[in-house]
Parts: structure tokens; C-alpha cells; sequence
């Protein structure tokens, strides 16, 4: 009885050890296939940002197809009616102003720019003069401001002024 006996205690613990190595396996596939669903869905948001982005730049592209081919009608009007040159003119005119090819008047803005004056608390003393993306910057901001032309004089002062 004693060698039945553990006979039959051997074959729980075996039956046992199988359970516990196929219930391992089971979580550890389990937690696999939850770090693929959440890596297919971080995917799926980047290509759907992705896909709104080319639909927004689509539809720009087309609104700027539209333009110019209002824009190539009017100019093929203008040549059936013998207006062509006017327009032409008009629109090299245009783009000479905006290519810096032509001078530009009117009454302009003054902006300044000059390194602070405050006490350097950082220890870092770039923080308190202008950089050249200070520069672009406002460069930009004109520009988007929709002036039709632009120049920039430059005038270095004293440190100490």
C-alpha cells in the first residue's frame, strides 16, 4: 500500500506541475497578445492622424487647383479680348513687388529690437540678448502680416547706452 500510495501522490504533483506550466504559458500568452493590442491601437491612431492630415492637405490643394484655374481662365479671356497685355501686366507687376524686384512705398514700420536690461538671475547671459531666430521671428510675423514688401536696416548700438 505505502508504494500505491506513492505512486499515487507522484502522479497528483506531476499532474500538478502540468497544470502549473500550462497555466504559465497561458498568462504569459495572454499578456503577449494585450502588449500587440495596444501596440495595433497606438498604430491605428497614428494612421488615422495621418489620414486626416493628407485629407486636410488634399483638400487645400485642391481649393489652390481651383484658384489657379479661375486664374488660367481669366487669362484666357483676357487674350480672346484682346485685354492680355493689361492683365499680364498687372500680374508681373504683382509678382515683382513681391519678389523684392521693385520698390515698395508707403509708411512702413519701425520695430526695434535691443537686449534686456534686467538683472541676469539665470546665470546664463544668452538668455538676455537677441538671437537670430529673434530676428526670423519678427521677420515671419511681418510677413504674415501681409506687408507687400519688406527691408530691414540694420543699426548696432553701444552695448552701454
Amino acid at each position: 500500500m505505502p508504494k500505491r500510495r506513492k505512486r499515487g501522490e507522484f502522479a497528483v504533483v506531476a499532474a500538478f506541475a502540468v497544470l502549473g506550466f500550462l497555466l504559465a504559458v497561458q498568462l504569459k500568452s495572454v499578456k503577449l497578445n494585450t502588449a500587440l493590442d495596444a501596440t495595433s491601437a497606438g498604430r491605428l491612431e497614428t494612421l488615422q492622424e495621418l489620414y486626416n492630415d493628407l485629407t486636410t492637405e488634399r483638400d487645400g490643394l485642391k481649393s489652390r487647383l481651383e484658384e489657379t484655374q479661375k486664374e488660367l481662365e481669366q487669362y484666357r479671356d483676357a487674350a480672346v479680348s484682346g485685354e492680355s497685355s493689361a492683365a499680364l501686366k498687372a500680374e508681373v507687376e504683382y509678382l515683382s513687388m513681391v519678389a523684392g524686384l521693385t520698390d515698395v512705398e508707403g509708411p512702413g514700420v519701425s520695430v526695434i529690437l535691443s537686449d534686456s536690461k534686467a538683472e541676469n538671475t539665470t546665470g546664463d547671459e544668452a538668455d538676455y540678448l537677441i538671437h537670430d531666430s529673434d530676428l526670423l521671428s519678427v521677420i515671419n510675423e511681418l510677413r504674415d502680416a501681409g506687408g507687400p514688401g519688406h527691408l530691414l536696416q540694420w543699426r548696432a548700438h553701444p552695448l552701454h547706452q
